[in-house]
């Protein structure tokens, strides 16, 4: 069987991601030499972000809602940034004026 190498952090309020997206994430996950990998529209950072399973034991440690920027700000040189062609990885959906 294949062993699994990383997991994606999708968040539920997002759902125009696509599925290249977050195939695109899958794949960058094969990457040797990088640990976070974080997609990019527009020099703005979005979600989902992809991690490799060394990174679990520090995201484990997370509390509250802010966790994984933390992981961001103070992994730096473990950070692959993906480029997309879709603000899809910045918008969520909050309120009900959102879907309309």
């Amino acid at each position: 069987s294949k062993k699994n190498i990383g997991f994606l952090i999708a968040h539920a309020d997002m759902p125009l991601v696509s599925k290249t997206i977050l195939n695109t994430l899958c794949s960058a996950l094969k990457s040797k030499n990088k640990e976070i990998f974080v997609p990019v529209y527009k020099k703005k950072l979005g979600n989902p972000l992809a991690f490799k399973y060394s990174m679990i034991k520090s995201l484990k440690k997370i509390k509250g809602d802010k966790g994984a920027k933390k992981i961001i700000k103070t992994n730096k040189l473990k950070i692959k940034l993906i480029k997309v062609n879709s603000k899809s990885i910045l918008i969520d959906f909050d309120k009900e004026k959102d879907f309309i």
